[in-house]
């Protein structure tokens, strides 16, 4: 299983090494990236704008993204705001990644307190990604699209770090074996997280069976 960035790597991983895989999962899964990006900048300037909000307006406004090779830090970070003040960000009713996300992982009990430390860590040295550029530059609706294992897709409807329209057009795309695409309709970025109980029925009825009957027809 691949989640938002590590879906990047998975297409390539599951492309160049087929024998080592069951299935492939892809959870948010990227597609062309750098037009995902540019779907929410439009998205979210347009909530700013019906709001009235003129001092959002007008920082957004500061950046056009009409070059893919210069997507600036601080709009990212800008961007990251609005995402989870309108639920279309990690998760659909995450407001804040300190309370929502960071002291809630430090309770989890199946993480060690090492686990913790590296995990966040890892998070603030790095940010988003040190793939992100090649993530931008890329489309992989074009690039990468044929498989020899099975491809499952669950995505959030209110995605807009990875787009569910864009996912939906790689997925249509796609030649697998068996292929399967699952949409989660009370779920931004995280299905996982915001819809566990569901995630585990189609693991255990589909996926571990090969199957797609409870997939999106």
């Amino acid at each position: 299983m691949g989640h938002s960035g590590g879906t990047f790597l998975g297409v390539y991983v599951i492309d160049k090494m087929p024998e080592l895989y069951e299935v492939y999962i892809g959870m948010a899964q990227m597609s062309d990236q750098f037009l995902s990006e540019k779907l929410a900048y439009d998205y979210i300037l347009n909530k700013y704008r019906e709001m009235n909000n003129k001092k959002m307006v007008e920082h957004f406004e500061k950046y056009s993204l009409d070059d893919q090779n210069k997507i600036p830090i601080e709009y990212l970070k800008m961007r990251d705001d609005a995402m989870h003040e309108f639920g279309i960000g990690t998760m659909r009713k995450m407001k804040n990644v300190a309370t929502d996300l960071f002291l809630p992982s430090l309770y989890f009990s199946e993480y060690t307190l090492s686990d913790k430390y590296h995990l966040w860590a890892g998070k603030s040295k790095f940010g988003i990604s040190q793939n992100w550029e090649k993530m931008i530059l890329t489309n992989l609706i074009e690039n990468k699209n044929d498989f020899k294992v099975p491809i499952y897709f669950f995505h959030g409807l209110y995605d807009y770090t990875c787009s569910y329209e864009l996912a939906k057009k790689y997925f249509d795309e796609i030649k697998a074996p068996i292929k399967g695409f699952y949409t989660f309709d009370q779920s931004a970025h995280s299905p996982l997280f915001e819809e566990p109980e569901k995630v585990n029925r189609i693991l255990i009825t589909d996926i571990k069976n090969l199957r797609t009957d409870l997939a999106d027809r």
